[in-house]
């Protein structure tokens, strides 16, 4: 009787856990930005004005997926176009630029353009990871120079 007893106690936490698991997968998940800028300030910009812009060019306004091999719930970040262009404003301005809203007045053009954003989480029975990825591209002018790099992070961490 015993052993009938913590079995279907087993199977009852168990079946717990199961639900529990798969609940998060299929429910939808709001990404919340905060990345920290460490851009040093510097006098590197010395009162140039720049013109700054910031474009998303994602193909996809969905960030990621919750789940397995990306069938799960779908993350979503609302406010990413406006933190991102809020800390790359900000990182102008440490750097001893002065950003101006109007073309005219500029010395020095930017145009920042988020071209991807992923953020994915993997989960597993006992194990799981998270997987980011993000590629930025850089127009930027000033006299007769110009500077167009595209920077790309990934990462990826496996969690137990």
């Amino acid at each position: 009787m015993n052993n009938k007893f913590y079995s279907c106690v087993r199977l009852v936490a168990i079946s717990v856990m199961i639900s529990t698991v798969a609940a998060c997968t299929w429910t939808p998940h709001e990404l919340i930005l905060d990345p920290k800028v460490d851009a040093v300030s510097s006098d590197i910009g010395n009162g140039s004005r720049v013109y700054y812009r910031f474009l998303d060019e994602r193909d996809d306004l969905t960030v990621g997926h919750r789940g397995v091999a990306t069938v799960g719930a779908k993350i979503t970040s609302n406010d990413l176009p406006t933190t991102i262009s809020a800390r790359l404003r900000d990182a102008l301005v440490k750097k001893g630029f002065a950003v101006v809203d109007d073309e005219k007045a500029a010395t020095a053009f930017a145009t920042y353009r988020l071209r991807s954003f992923k953020f994915d989480i993997e989960t597993g029975f006992f194990s799981g990871g998270r997987k980011s990825s993000a590629a930025l591209a850089v127009d930027a002018r000033r006299n007769d120079r110009t500077y167009n790099p595209v920077y790309r992070n990934s990462s990826e961490e496996r969690i137990v």
